[in-house]
C-alpha cells in the first residue's frame, strides 16, 4: 500500500511517459501496449486536442488512457471532454483517464459508466503537489479490489466533491476551533468563533488569488510571509495585509503596506472591520494557530475559481464549496435568529469573477 511520502514522490516524476506510467502501474494498471492507430481513434472522434492516446488494461473491463494534450489546450476541458467521449463510445470498459501536456501538468479523470454523470477528476502539478494530492492517489490505490466495477465506483467517490466536501469540512472545522479556542482577549466563544471563521474565510479568498499569481506574482506568497514575520503575526501581517494593504488604494499605502508587493486593492468591504472587528481590536490569534491555517489548510487543498458542473467535478476547493462549509460552520442559533449566513456573497462572487479574467 502506497504512504503519503510514496505517493507524493510518484507524483513529482510524473513529468513524463515513463513517470505516468509507474502510476498507472501503482493503481493495477499493466504498462499500455502502444498508441492507437488512427482508425480507432476516428471510432472515438477525440477532438484536436488530444495527440497520442495510448490504453492499458488493467482487472477485468478496467481500462486506462493515456494521453497527451497539445499545449494550446486547456488541460481540464480537454481531459474532461477525452473521458466523457470514451465513455460514451465505449460504455463496454470502466475508463481511467491520465492526461497530460508537454509542460508536465496533469489531469486523473474517472468518468461515470456511459458518461452520463459528472467526471471526478484531479488536476496535478508535479512541480508542486500538495498533501491533498497525494492523499487521493493513495485513495486510488487503496480502493483496488477484486472486483473492477466496485474499485471504479470507488474511485468515482474519491475524486467526487462529496468526500472532498467532508475532508475540507473537518480540516476547516478544526482549524477555525483551533484559532477561537487559541485567542488572547475578553471576548466570550462564540464571539472568538465568529472572528476566527472570518479571519479563515479572509485568508481562504486569497488562497485564490494566490493560485492565480494575483500576489505579488508569488504562488507561495502567504507562506512566505508567514515564515518571514515569524512571530506577533495578528499583529505584523494579518493586520498590515486585511486592513492597511489589501483594503487600501495603492497610493494610499504606508510603508509597512508596500513591503508586500503587487497587491491588488479589494474594495467593496471584504478587508474592511466590521462592528465586530471594532469591538474586539485588541483580540489576538495565537502565532501557531494562524500558521496552522496558512501552512496547513491552505496548503493541503487545490483551490479553482471554477465551480463543479454537471459534467467535470474537480476534486479542489472551489467557491460553491467554501460556501457550503461556511454556511455549515455558522451557529445554528445565528441562522434561527437571522435567517442569514456570514459567507459574503461578494466574496463568493469575487470567486467566481476569478474565473472569468
Amino acid at each position: 500500500m502506497l504512504t503519503i511520502t510514496d505517493a507524493a514522490a510518484l507524483l513529482q516524476r510524473a513529468t513524463d511517459r515513463r513517470g505516468r506510467i509507474a502510476v498507472l502501474r501503482a493503481m493495477g494498471f499493466d504498462a499500455p501496449a502502444g498508441a492507437l492507430d488512427a482508425p480507432t481513434l476516428a471510432r472515438f472522434q477525440l477532438s484536436n486536442d488530444v495527440r497520442r492516446v495510448e490504453v492499458a488494461a488493467g482487472n477485468g473491463t478496467l481500462r486506462a488512457v493515456l494521453a497527451e494534450v497539445t499545449p494550446s489546450a486547456t488541460l481540464r476541458d480537454a481531459a474532461g471532454r477525452l473521458a466523457r467521449r470514451l465513455a460514451a463510445r465505449a460504455p463496454e470498459h470502466l475508463w481511467f483517464v491520465l492526461a497530460a501536456q508537454r509542460q508536465g501538468d496533469a489531469a486523473a479523470v474517472v468518468p461515470s459508466p456511459g458518461g452520463a454523470e459528472a467526471a471526478g477528476a484531479l488536476l496535478i502539478n508535479p512541480r508542486a503537489v500538495l498533501p491533498g494530492d497525494a492523499e487521493a492517489l493513495c485513495a486510488l490505490e487503496a480502493a483496488r479490489s477484486s472486483s473492477d466495477m466496485e474499485t471504479h465506483l470507488r474511485w468515482r467517490e474519491v475524486l467526487g466533491r462529496d468526500a472532498l466536501t467532508r475532508r475540507f469540512y473537518r480540516d476547516l472545522e478544526q482549524a477555525v476551533h483551533a484559532l477561537a479556542d487559541g485567542a488572547q482577549g475578553s471576548a466570550d466563544l462564540s464571539t472568538r468563533r465568529t472572528l476566527a471563521l472570518r479571519c479563515t474565510s479572509r485568508l481562504l479568498f486569497l488562497a485564490f488569488l494566490e493560485a492565480k499569481g494575483w500576489l505579488d506574482a508569488d504562488r507561495a506568497f502567504l507562506s512566505r510571509f508567514v515564515a518571514e514575520t515569524g512571530q506577533h503575526l495578528h499583529r505584523r501581517f494579518l493586520e498590515p495585509l486585511f486592513f492597511g494593504t489589501l483594503n487600501t488604494p495603492l497610493s494610499q499605502r504606508a510603508a509597512a503596506a508596500r513591503r508586500f508587493g503587487r497587491v491588488p486593492f479589494l474594495n467593496g468591504g471584504l478587508f474592511a472591520r466590521d462592528a465586530l472587528e471594532k469591538r474586539h481590536r485588541l483580540l489576538r490569534f495565537a502565532d501557531a494557530d494562524v500558521a496552522h491555517v496558512v501552512g496547513h489548510l491552505l496548503t493541503r487543498y487545490r483551490v479553482t475559481a471554477h465551480e463543479g458542473s454537471a459534467e467535470f467535478a474537480e476534486a479542489a476547493v472551489d467557491p460553491e464549496m467554501l460556501g457550503r462549509a461556511f454556511e455549515s460552520l455558522m451557529a445554528s442559533e445565528d441562522r434561527r435568529n437571522t435567517g442569514a449566513f456570514y459567507t459574503p456573497p461578494a466574496m463568493i462572487a469575487r470567486i467566481t469573477d476569478i474565473a472569468l479574467d
